[in-house]
């Protein structure tokens, strides 16, 4: 699936305190080649709350932390999930720090943290999870 970008109809970064669901709109809005299927797929999946060290799965979509302590939320190895977006938002007082599988990177780097409020959505290319 190759993703082409329409021209950008809402702000690319919602307000602090704004819901992951924000991105879905987003990314729904302003990509043009996902088909309906997908595009209800993806709307229709939960978001999981964690509070705790967790490793994300197929099944996952919005991801939401939620603790009072930092926690790490590992992504999956990106060659198994490519084309695959999730959206990770953090609620909770602590960092929520996202680690990619093994030396994979996100954006170039070994891990992302986001503090209370801010949330990202990842892409796996194959080889490594970009933030777009």
């Amino acid at each position: 699936m190759n993703l082409v970008q329409a021209p950008i109809k809402e702000a690319m970064y919602p307000a602090p305190g704004v819901m992951a669901n924000a991105w879905i709109k987003f990314f729904l809005n302003n990509y043009t080649d996902l088909g309906e299927v997908t595009k209800n797929t993806y709307i229709n999946q939960v978001a999981t709350t964690v509070n705790s060290t967790t490793t994300l799965t197929t099944d996952t979509f919005i991801t939401i932390c939620d603790s009072a302590s930092n926690i790490i939320l590992n992504l999956p190895q990106a060659s198994t999930m490519q084309n695959k977006f999730f959206v990770i938002y953090n609620k909770g007082i602590g960092d929520c720090l996202v680690s990619p599988y093994g030396t994979e990177t996100i954006q170039g780097d070994a891990r992302f943290s986001l503090r209370q409020w801010e949330s990202i959505p990842v892409l796996s290319d194959g080889s490594n999870w970009f933030i777009f």
